[in-house]
């Protein structure tokens, strides 16, 4: 068994000398001299790197400055007021309106009624105009209340 291995061994290293002195003498060949009309490696690869190449570079092209259009909401304020007239008691009608000012062109907004409930402002469900009406009673009476307006 020992001796199969190293016949083996023998014959591997035989075939990779025989490839390697192969390829030498293909490289030799290569290297043929100028006097039989061969080229030599070295002449081929000079030659590949000696073709010019030219390089297109695009012109630059100038760009347009695009200016964005003007923010209409960016002078808009939004008023709240109370328009009862005197005082208001449980089982009145609070009457609040909200006024919008400052909205330039086309900007168009709604506007959401919110109360804070103790927890944090909340919407409150369908008050989304100008105006909004509640019932004062002993829960409501003493909550703030705000206007808040949805720019689109």
């Amino acid at each position: 068994m020992k001796m199969q291995i190293k016949r083996l061994l023998t014959v591997v290293l035989a075939v990779a000398l025989i490839v390697g002195v192969g390829y030498f003498s293909w490289d030799d060949q290569l290297r043929a001299s100028d006097s039989d009309g061969s080229v030599t490696a070295e002449q081929q690869q000079a030659e590949q790197t000696e073709v010019p190449v030219e390089v297109v570079v695009p012109e630059e092209t100038p760009v347009e400055e695009v200016q964005a259009p003007a923010d209409p909401f960016q002078n808009a304020r939004i008023s709240v007021s109370l328009t009862n007239d005197g005082d208001l008691y449980y089982g009145d009608i609070a009457m609040l309106w909200a006024q919008v000012s400052g909205v330039e062109g086309n900007g168009s907004y709604t506007i959401q009624w919110q109360t804070d409930n103790g927890e944090g402002w909340e919407n409150i469900p369908g008050a989304t105009g100008p105006s909004y009406n509640f019932s004062i009673n002993g829960s409501n009476a003493t909550r703030p209340y705000r206007a808040v307006m949805i720019c689109q």
